[in-house]
């Protein structure tokens, strides 16, 4: 109900359906959550009542609200040496000037059953998503892409029976992605290859992958840090 006003105006001034009252929300929420049915090799079928299930439409806006909710205090009264703090969904990434061992205890008011975490300390590389951020010897902030090492970068294939526009945007969009994440421009030029020989062997035209990449580099990577690169 502390945000319902908020999201109230949104909707108006986005010619949207007004919010439910909280009392219909809850019970959508519940309907939602607890009848979500999977089956297993074909054999049995089960019906999840704990935790979020994942595909599930509302399981990321229950993770992210779950968790702002666990790090409000962090956002709203940081401590004096917590200089950045930010969160995507579960994943954090903060800039802390004190020593190593109290950043553990920032979290004891979130870490609890539900939710475990992984402490990785940077220094000067940081491995967050899909960045790699790096420290430069002027004190300078650079980004490449870091890809994990279960990624198995699977496109569709270009023979596939979706529509030829669809499977064309692909590459353009991959690229965007590469150009938002690489701060230096040979890094893009070299993960952009990468990238398109992968496409290459997915049977993906040259022309086709050449008309992504001259757009790809026509669109300035400033914009595209703006808008998340959906363009």
């Amino acid at each position: 109900m502390e945000h319902f006003d908020v999201v109230k105006e949104f909707c108006e001034k986005n010619d949207m359906l007004p919010p439910p009252p909280h009392q219909i929300f809850r019970y959508i929420l519940q309907m939602l959550l607890k009848n979500n049915v999977f089956h297993f090799q074909n054999e049995k079928y089960f019906r999840k009542l704990k935790e979020t299930a994942m595909g599930c439409s509302m399981s990321v806006f229950m993770a992210n609200a779950f968790m702002y909710r666990k790090t409000r205090h962090l956002i709203e009264n940081p401590p004096a040496e917590l200089l950045y703090f930010g969160r995507y969904i579960d994943d954090i990434v903060e800039i802390w000037r004190g020593a190593n061992e109290n950043i553990p205890n920032l979290f004891e008011g979130v870490v609890d059953d539900n939710i475990k975490l992984t402490f990785v300390y940077g220094g000067k590389t940081l491995k967050a998503l899909d960045l790699l951020i790096e420290i430069e010897d002027d004190g300078s902030l650079s980004t490449l892409l870091y890809r994990k090492p279960t990624e198995g970068t699977q496109f569709v294939h270009w023979t596939s029976a979706h529509p030829v526009n669809l499977k064309s945007s692909i590459p353009y969009a991959q690229l965007l992605m590469i150009k938002r994440n690489c701060s230096k421009h040979s890094e893009f030029t070299r993960e952009a290859e990468t990238l398109l020989h992968k496409f290459r062997i997915r049977g993906y035209p040259q022309k086709v992958l050449d008309s992504a990449y001259s757009k790809a580099l026509l669109k300035d990577r400033a914009e595209l840090l703006k808008t998340g690169g959906n363009q």
